[in-house]
C-alpha cells in the first residue's frame, strides 16, 4: 500500500497550534484553582486576625 506523504510545515503549524492550546488550558486551569482556593490560600497564609480576614473576603464569615 502507497503511503501518503506528510508535509512537515503542516505538522508543524498544528503542533505549534497544539502547543498554544495546552498552554492555554493550563493557564485556564490555574487561574481557576487559584480563583476558586483564593479564600483558603489567604487564611493559610497568616491571616489570623479576623477583621483582616473579613476585609478580604468582603465582609464574610464563613
Amino acid at each position: 500500500m502507497r503511503r501518503a506523504k506528510i508535509n512537515p510545515a503542516k505538522t508543524r503549524k498544528y503542533q505549534r497550534i497544539d502547543a498554544l492550546i495546552i498552554r492555554e488550558k493550563k493557564v485556564r486551569a490555574y487561574v481557576l484553582i487559584t480563583h476558586s482556593s483564593y479564600s483558603f490560600a489567604t487564611m493559610a497564609a497568616g491571616c489570623l486576625r479576623h477583621d483582616a480576614c473579613e476585609v478580604l473576603n468582603g465582609n464574610k464569615t464563613s
